[in-house]
């Protein structure tokens, strides 16, 4: 079960929760019960932890929810993934430059190393294919232990003031210089950036690939503030 559970949340960084199942104020046996095992599944994961510290009202959440899967014998309505999105969607952006940054690189490490072995799997991790085609080139313990790692840098940085600290101009200038330069070395298929990605032929999803990868590369050689300016806004969009 708990292994089950680690592996719904390392490929996350990834659908949709239903909050719900509302508790009356003295549960009964089997809340108790429900909660006893949640708390044994999740408990020790990294990824929770930090959760249940910086975000309490989330993390019971998650437990309402797990309590109406369980009630209903459908764990399939748990869905982890989408949790963990939604805070990394809100938080992330609120986030210090240092842990944005921290975000990105691993994204980006990973997908390079991923590219080497198998560019269609490489493909699914970077741009939100199937999980199960490259779970096998990622290590889930030591994926959900950085996770959980990183998961409390967010959140423990995450001020909302820090969103709105974004020069846009800054970004524009910065980002047209690093299109300009992939341009130049790639030649038309820089374009795979910007374009329709449902079509694309295995040549062509390596190459967005490729370029995607070397455009993060890119940015995370910028000065600072630069580089946080444009991560963040990257972050925005997520």
């Amino acid at each position: 079960m708990k292994k089950c559970l680690s592996v719904l949340a390392a490929f996350t960084l990834i659908s949709s929760m239903s909050l719900a199942f509302a508790q009356e104020n003295y549960p009964d046996q089997a809340s108790v019960e429900i909660r006893q095992e949640f708390e044994a599944s999740f408990g020790p994961i990294k990824l929770y932890k930090a959760i249940k510290i910086h975000l309490p009202e989330q993390y019971e959440e998650l437990f309402r929810s797990y309590e109406k899967a369980k009630r209903a014998d459908d764990m399939g309505e748990l869905k982890l993934a989408s949790f963990i999105n939604s805070i990394r969607r809100t938080h992330l952006q609120q986030s210090s430059d240092q842990a944005i940054l921290a975000f990105y690189d691993h994204i980006v490490r990973t997908g390079r190393q991923i590219l080497q072995q198998d560019p269609e799997a490489a493909f699914s991790y970077l741009f939100g294919g199937n999980p199960g085609s490259y779970a096998s080139y990622v290590d889930y313990e030591t994926e959900l232990e950085f996770l959980g790692d990183l998961f409390d840098r967010i959140l423990a940085s995450s001020r909302p003031e820090n969103a709105l600290a974004i020069d846009r101009q800054d970004v524009e200038i910065t980002l047209n210089m690093i299109y300009l330069g992939l341009f130049q070395k790639h030649g038309e298929p820089f374009f795979l950036l910007h374009g329709d990605r449902s079509q694309l032929s295995s040549s062509e999803r390596y190459q967005l690939c490729d370029i995607y990868l070397g455009m993060h590369e890119e940015i995370f050689q910028l000065p600072s503030p630069s580089r946080g300016h444009v991560l963040r806004s990257f972050a925005m969009r997520l």
